[in-house]
């Protein structure tokens, strides 16, 4: 039995949670925005609101993927180990060529 179908989705998983804090605070924000705009246009009910839950992780799931193509850690993250070092860190990924 090959364990490749298992690979593949903890990769997954891995590039989504390099940038949990920003998808936290995303997500916080997606919740206090997006969410009364539109209770105010309807009430959303059990399934409307798990696919908005699904559609909204699913993105991040993609745009963590697209990010670390390039930079070395999430943009919140970023700020992190700035104000954590006092220092501006390099946002993007060092190669060996540099």
């Amino acid at each position: 039995m090959s364990l490749w179908p298992v690979t593949a989705a903890c990769r997954l998983l891995q590039s989504y949670g390099r940038l949990a804090l920003t998808h936290d605070l995303t997500q916080t924000v997606i919740g206090l925005v997006l969410l009364p705009a539109l209770i105010a246009i309807g009430p959303l009910n059990a399934a409307e609101l798990s696919c908005l839950c699904v559609a909204v992780r699913a993105s991040q799931i993609v745009f963590s993927r697209l990010w670390l193509r390039r930079f070395g850690f999430g943009p919140v993250e970023w700020l992190w180990r700035c104000a954590t070092y006092m220092r501006i860190q390099p946002l993007a990924k060092q190669t060996a060529a540099q």
